[in-house]
């Protein structure tokens, strides 16, 4: 004998997430029965509740637990009465947990150094959250201090996991440099001769490598535990005179460094300052050819050429102007310069110097640009070329993937899921210390992510 089929019913319905709440009703034609529940065939459990209608609530579903459900019942006398199966009602488990989100805090361009935290906000608790940088997993105890673009995701923590898609990405983006100090010095006003003198640099971080420079010269430098940094010259000259810049950098490599302060002067009685007419005679860039021009009263002398007081050159030219050529500038050939003329004869009749000249050399050279070839978006695994074009030769190419510098002789070869990101490149001097060009524009390598 066969009881009535029942129905079967399920609540909420739809595609459900993982770990949500389920609840199957079955409904029958008798009370004081006791009703089974089974999925795809196999009986699961059974309740006797007092009404016509129960309740089989599943909590914290996984993907297994998806399928074809149907209920019966059955009365309590021996041999039972048995009802038919219900028809089939099919329980649909995502295969993810529904996004997450994320956000950073501070927002906005940091500087090199900062602290910066990462939420991602899921659906569910007790799960395990990732954080990626351009789609590559991060230790979930690792500190996220690069640039480039972050995504996050969260899982069960059983096995095999429910996992959630990629948050929308939200990008870091650290400045390529710290932020510009502040120099001074102590006392201030035009010292003696054989005064001494203090520069305080001052940066926005600690634990910094400050450097001194002289006229774009790099002087010396100081590793203090503070903020500022005291560089000290005793028993000055009146070469010791001019315009001094400072910077910091991190101890890291390669460093992150900031913009050079703003230029201060030291002032030593007897040592004439620059006038303002030639204070402003244009900054060069590092590598650039430059010729001093010395113009006399007189033809048929020696005319020389100095550097902060010190001789550099000279040449005997048959006109009354001489022409002193340097090629290929550095840093260090930055300063104040003058020049003057003397006869031929012994003992020479000499001239007074001429008034002084500034050659300023910029910190930098001029931005180079970015490449890469093919282009758009390619299948793991092609090859690919980035080329950096500069304004020099004879220099050090660098290339960066989201703000980390990878070997200057790496060939590029067979790309990988996790080599997609923002490239830049850089060039650099062979010399020491050397004189570096702007970061390049980003551009950006889409690796398809495969079928």
């Amino acid at each position: 004998e066969f009881y009535p089929k029942p129905t079967i019913s399920l609540s909420p319905s739809g595609e459900l997430a993982p770990g949500s709440d389920v609840s199957f009703y079955c409904h029958g034609s008798r009370s004081r029965v006791r009703f089974r529940l089974y999925r795809a065939g196999v009986a699961l459990r059974h309740t006797e509740p007092a009404s016509s209608t129960a309740e089989f609530r599943i909590a914290n579903i996984r993907r297994e637990d998806g399928g074809s459900y149907t209920c019966l019942y059955e009365s309590l006398t021996e041999p039972p009465s048995v009802s038919p199966h219900s028809d089939p009602i099919e329980l649909v488990v995502a295969e993810f947990y529904p996004k997450p989100t994320i956000s950073l805090s501070p927002s906005g361009e940091l500087a090199p150094g900062s602290d910066v935290s990462f939420y991602c906000h899921g659906s569910r608790s007790r799960v395990r959250f990732r954080l990626y940088r351009a789609g590559v997993a991060l230790r979930h105890t690792e500190p996220a201090s690069s640039r480039g673009s972050y995504t996050c995701l969260y899982e069960s923590l059983t096995e095999p996991p429910s996992v959630s898609p990629h948050s929308d990405p939200i990008e870091l983006v650290v400045a390529e440099f710290y932020p510009k100090p502040t120099i001074s010095l102590s006392p201030s006003g035009e010292l003696a001769p054989g005064s001494d003198v203090s520069f305080y640099c001052h940066g926005s971080r600690s634990r910094v490598r400050f450097r001194l420079y002289r006229a774009g010269v790099a002087l010396r430098h100081t590793e203090p535990a503070s903020s500022t940094a005291e560089f000290r010259i005793a028993n000055i000259r009146r070469e010791d005179g001019g315009s001094y810049t400072c910077l910091y950098e991190s101890l890291t490599e390669p460093p992150s460094v900031s913009h050079p302060s703003d230029p201060i002067e030291l002032v030593v009685a007897g040592r004439s300052r620059l006038p303002p007419a030639q204070a402003a005679q244009g900054e060069l860039a590092p590598g650039s050819d430059v010729s001093f021009y010395c113009h006399g009263s007189r033809s048929r002398v020696r005319f020389r050429l100095y550097r902060a007081g010190v001789a550099l050159r000279h040449t005997e030219p048959a006109s009354s102007t001489a022409e002193f050529r340097i090629a290929n500038i550095r840093r260090e050939d930055g300063g104040s310069y003058t020049c003057l003329y003397e006869s031929l004869t012994e003992p020479p009749s000499v001239s007074h110097p001429s008034d002084p000249i500034e050659l300023v050399v910029a910190e930098f050279y001029p931005k180079p640009t970015i490449s890469l070839s093919p282009s758009g978006e390619l299948a793991p695994g092609s090859d690919v070329s980035f080329y950096c074009h500069g304004s020099r030769s004879r220099v050090r190419f660098r290339l960066y993937r989201a703000g980390v510098a990878l070997r200057h002789t790496e060939p590029a070869g067979s790309t990988a899921l996790e080599d997609r990101g923002s490239y830049t490149c850089l060039y650099e001097s062979l010399t020491e210390p050397p004189s570096v060009s702007h970061p390049s524009d980003p551009i950006e390598l889409v690796v398809a992510a495969g079928p």
